[in-house]
Order: structure tokens, then sequence, then C-alpha cells
């Protein structure tokens, strides 16, 4: 994954920093304004794989009565590619899954499990290539999913490697929607010497939500029709170099346009910003934001926002692995704080929180998280801390409104020889802005409590404990109130180098105010995966 300054801090668009916001955007570029030194010799790793997966579950249309139980079968031949080389580097995985129902054939299907990302050196010092890619089915509503047990950059990352214990594999199709994302970016960069990098960047972004038979959330008026939404942006950026002393400064100039379904159609957002760090003392510097900035949002209603952007904070940064980042200001019409902590304690223990409010659409935020995001062993992680960063939290479902998203999260990891425990905590507030339709989309707020602790039985077997707890409130006539409850434990073995096999048992619990959206179900997953 490269690290080139522009691409993590670009404001907006397909590759925004999560969508927090212009000032956020100052804490990560001070310190990476050089390019990144290029890939040594060619080092590609071509592993074909085949899994098979026996899923059982008692509950297979996740239904509050008339519960029916089901045997699965999910084959998912793979194929997964990584290296680098002079021109190139980067990593691609593709598994598509037949799920195969023994009881319930007309939820056959075939599912596509993609991620990839690279960065391509057309020429020299000059011109570069971008790419990302993203593929997975989603819940389509809100209570179905939770992102269980998630572990720090040193878990599970063995031989055996990480096994995450939920994943929507024993979920209904009917409750389930395929996502599919392409981000490509070609773009020219230069070094003026000690004056700074300049860039002119071009983002083309493709974003869909296909098959999912209701993308309204419960209890929904009426179905919802599938999603596409296309992005055009081009981008100019400076920032500048050693020259300027301690003063660092960077130079935006943005625009896009959206076309497609939902509320990005007829989009098109501009801006210019000034962004600038500088050092009062050691390892605290003052962060400054100034801008102006027109967008133009579809939707019912139709948004428009013309307004200047600004913010202040600071950043406390004594080591590469202690960061606190704190800021406030105006953007997106909004006039709030962002703070960010990636701290380690000690070497084996790391806590990690932050607080963002910014204005969004789910399909935005899946692009802008896997721009700020990489592949470690099977696991996407953020690929500035290497801890996890889930592409999209499958709690909240899908819907195609335009939000203003408010989240706050806290985690904590500690890492031992042989356990690895996580215990964290994730509030969101998704407000409805703009809707496809009236009555089309509905504001949500959720709450979840996860813990995890893996332990290394020995050098080839693992076994893993998770436990999760969220509250859900939908806003709608009539107001829903969720209580979601998932307990899981794996074992996993290494027979050989090649192949690996895993048991599990997942249960979940969604208690509700309405009758119709209480459900449990119990699933037990068998399964062996080969590497050739």
């Amino acid at each position: 994954m490269s690290t080139r300054p522009e691409r993590i801090l670009r404001r907006r668009g397909a590759l925004s920093v999560r969508r927090v916001c212009p000032i956020a955007a100052v804490a990560v570029f001070a310190g990476i304004a050089a390019r990144a030194p290029p890939a040594g010799a060619g080092d590609w790793l071509f592993t074909p794989s085949l899994q098979d997966q026996e899923i059982f579950t008692d509950n297979v249309l996740a239904t509050p009565t008339n519960r029916r139980s089901d045997l699965i079968t999910a084959l998912s031949p793979g194929l997964a590619i990584s290296g680098q080389s002079a021109r190139l580097s980067g990593q691609f995985s593709y598994s598509p899954t037949l799920y195969r129902y023994a009881l319930t054939p007309g939820q056959n299907v075939l599912a596509h499990n993609l991620y990839a990302n690279g960065t391509a050196t057309l020429a020299p010092d000059l011109l570069f290539f971008d790419a990302h890619a993203y593929a997975s089915q989603q819940p389509t509503t809100p209570g179905l999913g939770s992102n269980l047990a998630s572990f720090g950059p040193t878990a599970g990352l063995s031989a055996i490697g990480p096994t995450n214990l939920f994943t929507t594999s024993a979920l209904p199709q009917s409750q389930l929607t395929q996502v599919t994302t392409f981000i490509g970016a070609p773009y020219v960069q230069r070094r003026f010497g000690e004056y700074g990098i300049g860039e002119l960047r071009y983002t083309f972004a493709d974003n869909n939500f296909s098959g999912g038979q209701n993308l309204l959330l419960p209890p929904g008026v009426s179905a919802s029709q599938n999603s596409t939404a296309i992005t055009n942006e081009a981008t100019a950026t400076f920032i500048t170099g050693s020259y300027f002393d301690r003063f660092t400064s960077r130079v935006l100039l943005d625009t896009s346009r959206s076309t497609g379904t939902g509320a990005l159609n007829n989009t098109r957002q501009s801006r210019a910003i000034v962004a600038t760090e500088y050092p009062l003392v050691r390892a605290i510097s003052a962060l400054t934001t100034l801008g102006y900035e027109d967008l133009r949002f579809g939707g019912v209603p139709a948004v428009g926002i013309n307004d200047a952007v600004w913010g202040i904070g600071a950043r406390f940064a004594p080591t590469p692995d202690r960061n606190l980042i704190v800021l406030f200001g105006r953007h997106d019409g909004i006039t709030s704080p962002y703070a960010a902590l990636n701290y380690a304690i000690t070497p084996l223990t790391r806590v990690t929180a932050d607080y963002s409010d910014s204005l969004n659409t789910f399909s935005q935020d899946i692009e802008q998280n896997l721009a700020l995001s990489n592949n470690l062993a099977g696991q996407t992680v953020d690929a500035r801390t290497l801890l996890p960063l889930p592409i999209h939290n499958p709690l909240l479902g899908l819907q195609l409104s335009l939000l203003r998203i408010k989240r706050i999260s806290g985690t904590g990891y500690i890492d031992y020889e042989r356990d690895h425990l996580s215990l964290g905590v994730d509030r969101e507030q998704d407000l409805v802005v703009a809707q496809v339709a009236p009555a089309s989309g509905v504001s949500l707020r959720a709450t979840t409590v996860n813990w995890g602790w893996a332990h290394d039985v020995n050098p080839v077997t693992t076994a893993q404990l998770g436990l999760g707890y969220s509250w859900i409130t939908l806003s709608q006539v009539p107001v829903v109130n969720e209580q979601l409850f998932t307990a899981a434990a794996s074992i996993n073995y290494l027979f050989n180098p090649s192949l690996t096999g895993s048991a599990s048992y997942t249960y979940i619990n969604r208690a509700s105010d309405q009758p119709q959206f209480k459900l449990s179900s119990n699933i037990v997953v068998v399964s062996l995966h080969k590497t050739f």
C-alpha cells in the first residue's frame, strides 16, 4: 500500500480520510511529504486456494416464527497475488463463493469476495496509477451482523492467520446485498527541489449495491431500487518542502461530479483549502485549516452548501506510535470537533479512540475506508496503524440516503505471547439529510460493546472467543428498538503448511419491541482451506 501523502490526505471524493473533514487531514500529512522510495527487485507470490464450508443453521430464513433448519455448502475457489517490483506493488485476493442449500434451494447464490489495491509507476518520478477494488455481501437491514471480534496488529498472524468469529455466511440471501467498489486514479507527481511536491490527479470511482431485495430499513414502506454511483474527480495539491523550514503547508483544489441512484445522483462538490502545521515545542504542533467549499447533493430535499472551511487544533506525537490529534472547525456546513488517539502504552498494549462528525453516504464511506485500508493475513486493517478497519459496519445495514454521521469509538488491545485480547465500544448516529424519495431513509443510532480473546494453544492450534452486545434505535413510525447479542467460539488447526481446518459455533439473538423483528439462530460451521 502506497503511503504517498496525496493518497492518504485527499479531501473528499473517493479517497478522503474516512470522510472526517479537511481539518483532520492536516494531522497525517506532516512528516510524509517525501515520496515513498521505489520498490526493489520483483518479488511476487501467487497462491491458488480452495475452501469448503459446511454450515448448519436452525433458522435459515432468519424469521421470528416458523423456524427452519438447513445445511449449507459453501465452496470457494480463490487466488491471492501479492508482491512488488521496480514499477508495481500491490495485492489481489478474489474468492467467489457458491452457496448450495440442501433444503432451501431458492437461496442458492454465487457471491463475490474481492480485495485488491496497488500502485503502478508508469514513468519514474512523474506518472503513477493507483487502484483499489472491493466486493462482499453485506446485510441489507441493520441488526443482523456485527464485527464481533477484532485483534491488534500482532494477533493471529501465525501460519494459521486470523479467523473471523462471525460472518454473513449463514444469513439468508434475501437479507444480503452484494457491494462492489472500484477506484482508479492516474496522477502526475513532481518534486520541485526543496520547495515541495505538486500533484495533479484524476479519480474514477464506481460503487454498486446489487441483489438486495429491499434496501429500505424495516419496516420499509416499499422496496427500493439497487444503486449505482459513479464519481469523477480532479484534484491539484501542493505540499511544501524543506525550503520553508519547520512550516508545512498543503494547498488543495478539488472538484468532483457524481451520477447514479440515491442521494449521490447529480451531486457536485468543489473545495479550495489550505492546511498548515507548525511545530511549537517538542512533540506538539499547531494545526490550522482555511478554505471554501461549494457542495450540491441530489435527493429529497436537494442540499446545497456554500460555506467557509476553517479549523484549529493541535497534534501531540512524542513517538511514532503515540499520537493524539484534537481539532475544532467547520466543514460540510457543520461546526464540530474531531479527535483521534493511537497510543501504545507498552509494546504489547495499545489504546485507540476517535470522534468525527461528517456529511456522507454509505457508498462514499465504503470507498474512503477502502482507500485507507490494507490486507494483512486475510484481515482488512488501517494501512497507517495496522489496526483492524472494517470497510463497512454490517450492524448498520445499507441505505441510499445522504447522512450526517456522528461516530465515537474506543478500543483497547493487549497482546501476550500466546493470548490476544480486545475490548471495543462504538457508537454511531446516522441522521437522514436527504433521501432517494420521501420516507425511503431512516435515521438510526447504534451502540456496540465487543470483547474478543484469541489463544494460541500450540504452534498449530488457535482458539477464539467473542461476545458482543448492540443497542439499535430506528427513528421511524413506529420507533423500533433492537438489541443484538452475539456469542461465538472457534478452534483452528493447521494440518500442514497448506491445509487449515476450523470449527465454530455462533449464537445470535435479536430482541425488539416490534415482534416481527425478533429472531434467534444457532450456527455451526466446519471448514477446510487448502492452498496450492
